[in-house]
């Protein structure tokens, strides 16, 4: 019988989802996958590959949920940007950047480029939309006339900013570069 390191049952498993889904996020950041596998997960996360289905209904249930915990962690650290203007939009950059380089930023960037279920597919695009509100602020506040269509644009050029600091281009540069996307009109 597994030990149980929480007061209750109710918050072991509730240790137990996170730490599955921690598993989850470092298997997709470290690239060793785009699409989840319960055996590499469950490895990861120190259980038997049954003992994940008593925390997750199914492996689609697993994608849904560190679908909504990349996200929920994407919009937490872009929301909240101080300021207007370019300092903020300068901020938005640099913590959009810092995101996309962590690890669950890298985990969402393997999900995105993965083979989803569609409804993870469908959720994953919406959690993404809905994250870049505090972005399309900033540019309709600084007169861009196609603020949706530029937020999606700046998150595809995102996805290559980071791919090019984890090969080695300098932070500062790239970031001054994706900045000035986001700054001329």
């Amino acid at each position: 019988m597994p030990r149980i390191n929480a007061a209750t049952l109710a918050e072991h498993q509730v240790l137990q989802r996170q730490a599955i889904i921690n598993a989850a996020v470092d298997v997709l950041a470290g690239g060793e996958a785009t699409t989840l596998d319960v055996g590499i997960v469950s490895r990861h996360a120190g259980l038997a590959r049954t003992s994940l289905y008593q925390y997750f209904d199914s492996l689609a249930g697993l994608v849904a949920s560190v679908v909504i915990h990349a996200c929920g962690a994407r919009r937490k650290a872009l929301s909240d940007i101080p300021g207007d203007g370019e300092p903020a939009v300068a901020e938005y950059v640099s913590r959009a950047l810092s995101f996309a380089l962590s690890d669950v930023g890298r985990a969402e960037r393997a999900l995105t480029r993965g083979d989803l279920p569609a409804p993870c597919r469908e959720q994953l695009l919406e959690l993404r939309a809905d994250a870049r509100r505090p972005l399309i602020r900033l540019l309709a506040d600084r007169g861009h006339a196609e603020p949706a269509i530029e937020s999606e644009i700046f998150d595809a050029a995102l996805e290559a900013a980071a791919d090019m600091v984890i090969r080695g281009c300098p932070r500062e540069s790239t970031e001054r570069a994706l900045g000035t996307l986001l700054i001329h009109r």
